[in-house]
């Protein structure tokens, strides 16, 4: 009766580190488990061995640990986990699908390629993986990879939505809201509710177009808290209630940026040159707006080199009208159309930028 126990209690441990495994963010309690109950953590040799003989889910965690770089990966590599989780996809694993065409879709780290993405979230969604539903929706709503297919992209959101993907009545309702904004606003409201920070914030913008301010900033605030930059973005736009503007917007565009967003950034870098809540601090922004820059990811960093070069920014960069050509062509390039040629203004008139970037 013991070893049977034993047996059993052995199996059960086995079972959690596996699932322990599969998850990046608790890699880290393997060795502890290892260390407590003389056990070992599954070897990625007998997952990829598992992978090849054709079982689809261990190809899936091979992908996800190596586009994390957690689970004994040091360095996240995207090119590989593409591999893996197109090999899921070949078996009849859906997500697998939908992780590949997320990554082709979004070049993160590989190559783009709208047309395999589109392919590969058509796959996925044959398999009936929601997530791969909701990214060929997107893909078919404005004709990305392939022909549009508006009405089927519609109907494809909401069956999702009635299916409570909380994302899908988020995207249904930014549809809706072209012919009905009263039934979008209805929507967003309900998946506000429900715990979409996406829809929260999108509905906080709507209320925001409409003047309504003091509904808006809740919602706004708690989308940004949520983990939506956009939302975080937009609040810099409402009034400070009570507490120092500059301070407020200086933690929304770090929030911002620490969460990805290329204008929250911008943003925060535009605090530091002029020093709007203590020392000017410009060597620092320039080297955030030139790194925005070189990887073409914010117009309105380029214009804002391009116009401290004009002016000069003593110790960070001396004045040079041949440099800030060079950075308002890349800010032209990147959509800024006030940087596009025209007649050359002074430095002393050129205003530096706050214009934020698309919402995410």
């Amino acid at each position: 009766m013991g070893q049977a126990l034993s047996t059993i209690f052995t199996c059960l441990v086995t079972e959690l580190m596996a699932q322990i495994a599969s998850q990046p963010r608790k890699a880290g309690c393997i060795a502890l488990l290892s260390i407590l109950l003389g056990c070992s953590a599954p070897s990625s040799q007998s997952t990829k061995q598992k992978c090849r003989q054709g079982q689809g889910l261990a190809c899936l965690k091979i992908g996800q640990a190596l586009q994390s770089g957690g689970s004994g990966h040091d360095l996240p590599d995207p090119g590989a986990s593409l591999r893996w989780y197109r090999r899921a996809c070949e078996f009849n694993i859906g997500r697998g699908c939908f992780a590949a065409g997320r990554l082709v879709r979004d070049a993160d780290g590989v190559k783009a390629d709208a047309p395999l993405a589109r392919r590969l979230a058509t796959a996925g969604c044959t398999l009936r993986d929601p997530m791969a539903c909701l990214l060929l929706a997107t893909m078919e709503s404005v004709g990305e990879g392939g022909a549009a297919a508006p009405q089927k992209a519609t109907q494809r959101l909401r069956r999702l939505c009635q299916n409570r993907l909380l994302r899908a009545c988020n995207d249904l309702a930014l549809i809706e809201r072209a012919t009905s904004r009263p039934a979008a606003m209805k929507r967003l409201a309900e998946a506000c509710e429900a715990g979409s920070a996406l829809a929260c914030g999108n509905l906080g913008i709507i209320l925001c177009e409409s003047d309504d301010v003091e509904q808006a900033r809740p919602l706004l605030a708690r989308a940004c808290r949520g983990d939506v930059s956009a939302a975080c973005i937009r609040l810099t736009s409402l009034p400070a209630v009570g507490e120092s503007r500059h301070l407020r917007d200086f933690g929304l565009y770090q929030r911002a940026c620490k969460l990805g967003s290329a204008a929250g950034c911008g943003g925060l870098a535009l605090h530091l040159f002029q020093g709007l809540t203590g020392a000017a601090r410009p060597i620092e922004a320039v080297r955030i707006w030139r790194s925005l820059c070189e990887q073409q990811r914010h117009g309105p960093s380029c214009f804002n080199l391009a116009v401290a070069y004009l002016r000069g920014a003593p110790p960070a960069l001396i004045a040079n009208r041949a440099a800030a050509g060079a950075w308002r062509h890349r800010a032209c390039a990147l959509g800024v159309t006030r940087a596009c040629p025209r007649p050359a203004l002074k430095a002393a008139a050129e205003p530096l930028s706050t214009r934020p970037e698309p919402s995410d």
